[in-house]
């Protein structure tokens, strides 16, 4: 052996055992200069080792070197270290939620495996093919495959992997529907009674945790507080502090629905310090959930609404980032085929002029010069017609991945709606409060600038309806602003009046949005709104407006109760403003009518005019003796009739009450 050779041995021997635990910096460069120093079948070795240590800091770089390894394999047409590239590959890509690009990897990876008849990674194929459907909802053909998996590991005895994959398959079944629990349960205990004969610790705080879960769902939480604390326990002993944030936020998922925040709070906020440092993006993700919903029932509205942000946020830049890294890969390729248009191009004209080059020699050939140019035309034509083809898919391609933007960025706003929704009085919360009233709510876009809220005070019943400025996704912000501040005013000061709820509220806004610091771009963002405070024990109304009117309607007869000319927030916002309060004698029967301005805004009809005030009040004078749903159903009706097939030009809403 030479003395170069050997050197190399020593080093791989020497690193080797680092490999089974995490690698520092200085060792995981000492292998990338090792590496040109190795023969290629050497290299693989080592490109396997670099490609698993970074594919948890840099997946980027993890894929160049599973890439890198797969081409050298190639070369050497060795077989199984394919496999074990591209199987590395396929997990990379997977945890960076590029399934379909894995699963195509995992079925080149299965072919080859078949083809030399290796059951372990035929076996590690199908369990990985498992997991990946599983991932994009396809559960039949996940099920499939593990099952394939499971008949082949049992056969060979392979406990570890028959424990992988009972938990696959617990996964698989748990995702695909309630009715599928139960089974999910006893391939969780079947995996956990084996991992608990290994003693496999790592496997044992895995199914724990997934039996949690199970236990969770169906609402048996003592169980399932033993198995997550058993999970957590391990989890703490063998240093696996990832783990231990997810089973800390499930303990806390568990207390928050025993109706225990506090607990929750405690146990969601050990899992956010490891989350934030880790920047695990799962983790992050399932932490501002529940932590938004703990808030949320300690009455923490702006705490809740922080960290309903920062989820938006996250899910925001994660779409951001996959959409930057489809855009790079389209780009990648469209290069690639200019190139290999250029190289075709330049092999033809080389054909062409040899051609002629043979015809002026010798005419004797002619012939056969003809027939070669025929040749070639056909073959210029059949690579025309190709590349026409291909310029077709990438149009094709770059149009799915348009509409996957619009897809995600809708997706995105949707669970704004349902962040936004979460926030609003529900409609048992209205008919609660409210025992003869109707709700028509109907916002320009997905999200709403228009708002309404409710609460009660002791004796006295708030109600308000609010129009923020714009509408869609910045007026919802400000409607989850105004919702927000209006609850903590309530809370903290029950007593106040509508006049002085909405002097605080105005003062809140100019300090959130720095309206008073001089922030230009905030300097016109505001709300028009109603506030209006019932008194049954004194038979009063108090009513304040910014910008508001509220109508009054008793025996057909309709009366206007007008607010200040100004708004809250905006350019009021550097004024000292006192609200004007109106007092009104609540008598039984009348019909209150609070609403925004889009209602009235709305342009229809024949002249494409605007609907107008005058109209809205004939219509109020009209119904208000009629039943709470025949009153939304007219108001209803008669906007689509207006409207017509022109747009809808702003947020509806309009709150009707039978006092």
């Amino acid at each position: 052996m030479s003395v170069k050779k050997r050197i190399v041995s020593f080093l791989l021997l020497y690193f080797s055992p680092f490999l089974l635990f995490a690698a520092t910096p200085q060792q995981i460069d000492s292998l990338k200069k090792l590496l040109p120093a190795l023969s290629p079948k050497s290299q693989l070795s080592v490109l396997l080792q670099l490609s698993n240590l970074y594919s948890d800091s840099s997946k980027t770089i993890a894929t160049q070197y599973a890439n890198k390894g797969i081409t050298i394999a190639y070369k050497l047409q060795d077989t199984l270290s394919q496999i074990e590239f591209l199987l590395m590959a396929a997990e990379i890509e997977s945890n960076d939620g590029q399934n379909e690009k894995a699963i195509s990897k995992i079925i080149s990876a299965l072919e080859l495996s078949e083809t030399i008849g290796s059951t372990k990674y035929i076996v590690a194929s199908h369990l990985k093919l498992g997991q990946c459907y599983t991932l994009i909802g396809q559960f039949e053909l996940a099920i499939n495959y593990l099952n394939k998996a499971l008949n082949i590991a049992q056969k060979n005895k392979d406990k570890i992997n028959i424990i992988e994959i009972f938990n696959a398959l617990g996964n698989a079944l748990s995702k695909s529907g309630v009715s599928k629990r139960n089974e999910a349960e006893n391939h969780y205990l079947r995996g956990l009674s084996l991992a608990e004969e290994i003693n496999n610790q790592a496997l044992i705080s895995k199914l724990s945790n997934n039996i949690a879960n199970i236990y969770l769902a169906q609402g048996n939480t003592n169980k399932s507080l033993i198995y997550y604390q058993k999970a957590l326990d391990i989890a703490v002993a063998l240093q696996d502090e990832v783990s231990e944030a997810f089973y800390n936020n499930n303990i806390g998922a568990l207390y928050l629905k025993n109706k225990e925040p506090e607990k929750a709070e405690r146990y969601q906020l050990k899992a956010l310090a490891v989350a934030e440092k880790t920047k695990e993006h799962t983790l992050l993700i399932n932490v501002y959930t529940q932590l938004s919903k703990t808030y949320e029932k300690q009455n923490k509205y702006v705490k809740a609404y922080n960290y309903k942000s920062k989820l938006l946020e996250l899910i925001e830049k994660l779409n951001s980032e996959n959409s930057v890294r489809q855009i790079a890969e389209m780009q990648a390729k469209y290069e690639s085929l200019n190139r290999q248009k250029e190289i075709s191009e330049l092999q033809m004209k080389q054909k062409h002029n040899e051609s002629l080059l043979s015809n002026y020699k010798n005419g004797l050939f002619t012939l056969a010069l003809i027939i070669i140019l025929s040749v070639a035309l056909v073959l210029i034509l059949a690579v025309f017609l190709r590349l026409r083809k291909k310029n077709n898919f990438e149009l094709e391609e770059k149009n799915k991945l348009i509409e996957k933007q619009n897809h995600k960025i809708t997706d995105s706003i949707n669970y704004a709606q349902r962040i936004q929704n979460s926030i609003l009085p529900g409609k048992a919360e209205i008919a609660l409060l409210l025992k003869e009233s109707f709700l028509l709510f109907i916002p320009k876009d997905i999200v709403s600038g228009d708002f309404y809220w409710i609460s009660k005070a002791g004796n006295k019943l708030f109600i308000a309806v609010a129009d923020c400025t714009g509408h869609g996704v910045p007026g919802a912000f400000m409607s989850m602003i105004g919702n927000t501040l209006l609850n903590e005013i309530i809370s903290n000061q029950p007593h106040l009046t509508p006049g002085k709820i909405l002097n605080l509220l105005n003062t809140r806004i100019s300090v959130t949005l720095r309206q008073k610091q001089g922030e230009i771009s905030s300097q016109d963002d505001g709300m028009d709104i109603a506030i209006c405070s019932l008194d049954y024990a004194t038979n009063k109304i108090c009513f304040a407006g910014a910008n508001h009117s509220i109508y009054m309607v008793k025996d057909a007869v309709l009366t206007e109760i007008r607010g200040d000319v100004f708004p809250v927030g905006g350019v009021f916002s550097t004024r000292e403003i006192n609200f004007a309060e109106k007092e009104i004698d609540l008598v039984q029967g009348t019909m209150l009518y609070l609403f925004t301005d889009g209602y009235k805004d709305q342009f229809g009809g024949e002249q494409g005019q605007k609907f107008k005030s005058s109209r809205f009040e004939k219509i109020i004078s009209e119904i208000a003796n009629q039943s709470m749903d025949n009153q939304k159903q007219r108001l209803l009706h008669e906007h689509l009739t207006w409207k017509g097939n022109l747009s809808q030009l702003d947020d509806i809403l309009i709150l009707g009450i039978r006092l």
